[in-house]
């Protein structure tokens, strides 16, 4: 016969407990830097998606409809901003009319574009301009993470990813190009 006091009691004790949350805190405070990381990378790039999908909609809009289409910073009152993407953009039809598109960005991402701050396609779906770039970035950062959408005379299109980009992004004189600059 099994005394009481020798009884198998399951469960696990104190001590363990304690070992088993230490362990796991400290494996969490080893990878929530990469993951936080992780996520501000793809906030970026999400919001890079976005916008090229806007441009290629307006610029679709533009031949399919015949008519002219405006992409600019959003301002005040869900109005076209001349200056400013930073809080998101909108697209217009018959240049200031009728709102086709909207997108608001997270604060903490930078929206610049660097040449002309309204991209407008014609019914040919052509731009108003040589050529532009509008750089996606964290708000706090230099280049880290950084995309630059290309938008080309014709109306193409393309992203560059400031990571992959040998040397940097240049301009035509050979000067860098930052996000916050």
């Amino acid at each position: 016969m099994i005394s009481q006091s020798k009884k198998h009691r399951s469960g696990f004790t104190l001590v363990e407990l304690m070992i088993t949350l230490l362990v796991l805190a400290i494996i969490l405070g080893i990878a929530l830097p990469s993951f936080s990381a992780l996520i501000e990378k793809l906030a970026i790039r999400s919001t890079t998606e976005s916008i090229v999908e806007a441009l290629r909609t307006a610029r679709v809009t533009a031949v399919e409809e015949q008519t002219d289409i405006k992409v600019c910073g959003l301002g005040a009152n869900n109005t076209c901003s001349n200056a400013d993407w930073d809080k998101g953009l909108i697209i217009l039809r018959n240049s200031n009319s009728e709102t086709l598109y909207l997108i608001r960005f997270k604060e903490s991402i930078l929206v610049k574009p660097l040449n002309q701050a309204n991209i407008t396609f014609n019914n040919q779906g052509w731009t108003n301009f040589f050529a532009n770039s509008i750089f996606v970035c964290k708000a706090s950062d230099d280049n880290k993470n950084a995309y630059r959408i290309v938008v080309s005379r014709s109306g193409r299109i393309r992203t560059e990813s400031y990571d992959e980009t040998p040397g940097g992004w240049k301009d035509s004189n050979n000067n860098t190009l930052s996000c916050n600059s």
